[in-house]
């Protein structure tokens, strides 16, 4: 059984260095969020034993202790091997939210978080595959937002199925408006993931698979003139959380609410590589 914990952290707006505009925002505009990366070591029982997150210099100190207090809080489904627990070292990606409350604070929690690295069971992209178009209509508008697809991967390494599970956007318009980016952004994002080439181990893996199913994010970011091409790490962006798609292909096991903490780069296994058996609540 699952159970639920209760975290969060209300505090003053500079002590998270949020920028300028969004101190001034009311408690209904946009949420900010970044995503951070890090590893974490999980004993036999489940217990975490240590983590470290990176280049914790740059996040902000009361971050660092909300990822803390969230750490500390969470237990594993035990890791095991030949039928006993062992311990295991992962990579974490953690997704953490800023609210407005008034024009003062801002409520941070930890949203989401997702344990596995790119390329894991030697599947990963083929280098030089198409990017995806970025939708004109969306850059006049000035929309952009990360796409959170699903794919199928056969032997051959092509896509036999792909699906955008959920797309988040960085800015706020009305909800007719959003779900029609949200459409724009996905189809493009599948139009291109659909062409891809994976490479996969020659033997179908340890279990001799007919197929993979992997998780591919996709970023659309307007940026002004001279600007750097990639967001830079610990830097906060525009957060609307989109609804979570049911995929039926899926196993139950990779229906998972907390596909948004994967990062950016590269594509990652549609399982996790360790479960929670208890998360904070959101």
């Amino acid at each position: 059984m699952k159970r639920e914990i209760r975290t969060g952290l209300v505090l003053v707006l500079g002590g998270v260095l949020l920028p300028t505009a969004f101190a001034r925002a009311s408690p209904r505009k946009l949420d900010l969020t970044m995503v951070l990366d890090g590893q974490i070591t999980v004993s036999p029982t489940g217990k975490v034993e240590d983590y470290q997150i990176r280049e914790a210099d740059k996040v902000p100190k009361p971050i660092l202790e909300l990822i803390r207090k969230t750490v500390n809080q969470w237990r594993f489904e035990p890791a095991r091997s030949h039928g006993q627990p062992v311990p295991v070292k992962t990579p974490m990606h953690l997704r953490v939210v800023a609210t407005p409350t008034d024009k003062q604070h801002v409520q941070l929690r930890v949203s989401g978080q997702w344990f596995g690295s790119p390329g894991a069971d030697g599947i990963h992209v083929k280098s030089h595959q198409p990017d995806p178009d970025y939708p004109l209509t969306a850059i006049k508008a000035g929309v952009g937002g990360t796409v959170y697809l699903v794919a199928m991967v056969s032997n051959d390494g092509k896509v036999a199925k792909v699906a955008a599970q959920q797309v988040n956007l960085d800015t706020l318009r009305r909800p007719a408006q959003m779900k029609h980016w949200r459409k724009v952004l996905a189809q493009s994002a599948i139009l291109a993931l659909k062409q891809w080439q994976f490479e996969v181990p020659a033997n179908g893996g340890p279990e001799h698979r007919k197929h993979w199913f992997v998780r591919a994010p996709i970023g659309y970011q307007v940026l002004p003139l001279g600007a750097a091409a990639t967001r830079p790490y610990a830097s906060w962006s525009g957060y609307v959380r989109g609804p979570v798609q049911p995929i039926p292909w899926l196993t139950p096991t990779m229906r998972v609410a907390d596909i948004d903490a994967i990062p950016w780069q590269g594509t990652f296994l549609a399982k996790q590589s360790m479960q929670l058996s208890s998360k904070p609540h959101r």
